[in-house]
């Protein structure tokens, strides 16, 4: 190898060769000497310019030299040569010697070669140094080119190290944060917002939630699939996936054989979630999509901690549902239960029939989710506004829904009743939809 080297660099020393001439210069040099030739015969006195100093062939030798170099300005130098002398020779005149007639020819030619061994050479160095740089900051380019790439990687990886360790070091507080949705007492909405805990924690790119129904599994809410994914959208009883569950009732992963032939083309991880109490399984949280350096030790055990947590969560709202329908208040304890309600309409409807008195039933119904500290602002005003007997219950529906049972008050009063409520400030920060329903008229007014 360091023979070829020296070998090479001996060989870009040498001077160019014959077949580096350029024809551009050799077509420019016939063109300009064929012209001025033919002027000089048709319009001069044909003797090719001898008598004009200096010689009109300056110009095309001088140009071929600095633009083209040493070996094309000697070219051009010859053809010079040859379109200056070739049959016509100007004759010795009798007082010169051979000498100085000799001289007077040859000085011309010998002024054009020696232009272009100076002018030639020059424009070649300047050829060579030109090379040598273009060289130079083509390697240079190229190194830079290197170095960047080096920088971006390792600008890459000192980033994805940050996250990371930022990640590992929030994992506590966003674990706290994200299990905070689970205290919803709503079984429903507890599967609904498990994409705030699942993407936190375990950070996958596509996963679903199944709700177990009498046919198997079925959706519940999917993240990050896309309309050309070929996931089942139904897991039935037959299904091994649903066998599998319900069997074994554990984590079912990929790196396990056993386990990528239940799961098929259907993910990466898979688990029950279960009652812990009763061992019901109520839904499945699937994984179908993951990076590889997030499938690890770490996240398999945040994995089955997620669906223990979501278990226990789950069972605790099944259970305050359940205890829900025996008791009189609802969460809220300024509001009756929805149950109460439908005991306590049927009582008031016969009472009012009998005792000859109106019941009127305002219902509230917002238009979006309202926060509890408004919703007990709008919970006080109403009792000031209110009279003694009305009677306050938890609308079995969407969140801040009311129910108001006016006894003794007609659909009339009940509407003068509602506008006095409208001007409180509290309604100015949300909308709600008002519906006054009579369910029993005075008979009075039926008599009317």
């Amino acid at each position: 190898m360091p023979q070829e080297n020296q070998r090479n660099k001996s060989i870009s020393r040498l001077p160019p060769k014959l077949w580096q001439l350029h024809t551009s210069a050799l077509i420019e040099t016939l063109v300009f000497l064929i012209i001025a030739t033919a002027l000089n015969i048709f319009l001069g006195k044909g003797n090719r310019y001898l008598d004009i100093c200096p010689h009109p062939f300056w110009i095309i030798v001088l140009l071929i030299n600095v633009r083209y170099g040493t070996w094309d300005g000697l070219l051009t130098t010859l053809f010079c040569t040859v379109f200056l002398y070739f049959g016509n020779l100007p004759p010795q005149t009798n007082n010169e010697t051979i000498f100085e007639y000799q001289y007077r020819l040859a000085i011309t030619p010998v002024l054009w070669l020696i232009a272009s061994l100076v002018l030639g050479g020059i424009r070649s160095a300047l050829d060579k140094d030109y090379e040598d740089t273009k060289r130079e900051l083509q390697t240079t380019r190229k190194q830079l080119d290197t170095i960047t790439k080096s920088y971006q990687n390792l600008k890459n990886i000192k980033e994805n190290l940050e996250t990371r360790v930022a990640s590992q070091l929030k994992t506590a507080a966003s674990a706290y944060t994200s299990f905070k949705t689970l205290e919803s007492l709503n079984p429903a909405l507890i599967l609904l917002n498990l994409s705030s805990i699942v993407l936190p924690i375990l950070n996958p790119k596509k996963f679903s939630i199944w709700s177990n129904g009498e046919y198997g599994f079925e959706p519940a809410t999917s993240h990050g699939w896309e309309e050309n994914d070929t996931f089942a959208r139904r897991f039935p009883i037959q299904h091994p996936l649903y066998q599998q569950m319900m069997k074994e009732k554990h984590v079912i992963s990929t790196i396990h054989a056993s386990d990528e032939q239940v799961l098929g083309k259907e993910g990466i991880l898979a688990a029950p979630l279960i009652d812990p109490e009763t061992g019901e399984i109520f839904g499945m949280l699937k994984i179908e999509d993951i990076d590889f350096v997030d499938l690890n030790i770490g996240n398999l055990w945040a994995f089955k901690n997620v669906c223990e947590s979501i278990g226990y969560a789950y069972a605790n709202a099944r259970r305050f549902n359940k205890m829900e329908g025996n008791t009189i208040y609802s969460r809220n304890p300024l509001l009756l239960s929805p149950p109460l309600y439908i005991f306590l309409e049927t009582y008031l409807k016969q009472l009012a029939s009998k005792a000859g008195f109106p019941l009127t039933l305002l219902a509230l119904k917002p238009a979006g989710d309202i926060e509890a500290e408004l919703e007990n602002r709008l919970l006080s005003s109403f009792k000031k506004k209110l009279p003694d007997t009305a009677l306050l219950f938890k609308h079995i529906g969407p969140p801040g829904s009311i129910d108001i049972l006016l006894p003794n008050k007609n659909s009339q009063e009940a509407q003068t009743l509602m506008q006095s409520l409208l001007q409180e400030k509290e309604f100015t920060y949300i909308n709600i939809e008002i519906t006054i329903k009579e369910i029993l008229s005075s008979p009075r007014q039926n008599e009317k």
